[in-house]
């Protein structure tokens, strides 16, 4: 988002892209603030509830490749000669009903165990709601939180990045399943049990409501087109359209919507910096 880079900042490519990037960057704590109206200035009040997608192009896979695991076994089993005991697994794998009905059991075993099915922020954590269970993360415990757009190339982008085991010495074990169905949230923990992942319904209410409030003093470029209104509105009247790469201050923020005066120009107004 707008505003902190560095080891404990939001990073990775916003699925729900970014309009704007600072350009005076400060390390910042991840998510260590409230942000209600006494501490920010804003009115987020916590808790606050974000409901997770159906990852359904997660459960296909688990669906399709299951068959394929069990014709797999079944041709070592084929090639071994099994005898005894053995011959009765090859029995129950060989089994109709386990090769097309046990995938789709293993694919809704896996939703209800590993997949969040909302995500609470409360002041001072993040809590992760599964239908069987529940897994609470202190903000001081966040090393990363990461929206990756196009999901599971850029997962493993960020575990080569991060330094996770296969691709580094960190060793962490995920609660969630990577997906190339909207912007993926990924959030890392100083723990080894357990780090995240999860997709959001809205995905930009959840960045919007757990980022800092945009520092007023810093400078900003945009890293695209920009539409900049006379109003905060979006019904408001068009000011003009503005490049890539022009820098700008934030005079006053509210939500994703930025009153913004552009360097160089008289160009100033409303802009969504996250949409």
């Amino acid at each position: 988002l707008l505003g902190a880079h560095g080891p404990s900042s939001y990073s990775g490519d916003i699925g729900c892209k970014r309009d704007a990037v600072s350009v005076e960057a400060m390390d910042q704590e991840v998510l260590l603030w409230a942000g209600d109206d006494e501490e920010c200035g804003r009115d987020v009040k916590f808790p606050r509830v974000y409901p997770t997608l159906m990852l359904w192009d997660a459960i296909i896979t688990l669906v399709v490749c299951g068959p394929c695991v069990v014709f797999v076994m079944i041709g070592i089993l084929l090639v071994v000669q099994p005898t005894g005991w053995e011959r009765t697994i090859f029995g129950l794998l060989a089994h109709p009903y386990v090769i097309f009905g046990g995938p789709p059991a293993i694919g809704i075993l896996t939703v209800l165990a590993f997949m969040p099915q909302r995500v609470i922020r409360e002041i001072d954590t993040l809590v992760f709601e599964f239908y069987f269970h529940r897994q609470v993360v202190p903000l001081g415990e966040v090393r990363e939180l990461a929206a990756l757009d196009s999901g599971k190339h850029n997962f493993t982008a960020l575990m080569k990045r991060t330094g996770t085991f296969p691709y580094g010495t960190n060793i962490r074990c995920f609660c969630g399943v990577p997906s190339g169905d909207g912007v993926m949230f990924v959030l890392l923990s100083e723990r080894c049990f357990w780090s995240f992942v999860f997709c959001l319904q809205d995905p930009v209410q959840f960045l919007v409501d757990n980022q800092r409030p945009l520092d007023l003093k810093a400078k900003y470029r945009t890293t695209g087109f920009v539409k900049v209104r006379e109003g905060e509105s979006l019904k408001s009247s068009e000011v003009g359209t503005v490049r890539a790469g022009r820098q700008l201050r934030v005079e006053e923020q509210r939500g994703r919507r930025i009153l913004v005066q552009f360097e160089g120009s008289d160009t100033r107004g409303w802009m969504s910096y996250v949409n």
